[in-house]
């Protein structure tokens, strides 16, 4: 993942006004960068 598309995603998971459902996708896409399974992801 290129760091400004992880910097975007960190900035939707910080500001609080994000709806939830953004940065709960946005997590989850973070998480699959990392390598984590999709088990790993929260529910």
């Amino acid at each position: 993942m290129a760091a400004a598309d992880r910097a975007r995603l960190d900035a939707v998971v910080r500001d609080r006004n994000s709806p939830q459902k953004h940065v709960w996708r946005a997590r989850i896409v973070l998480l699959t960068a990392d390598g984590q399974g999709t088990n790993a992801t929260p529910a």
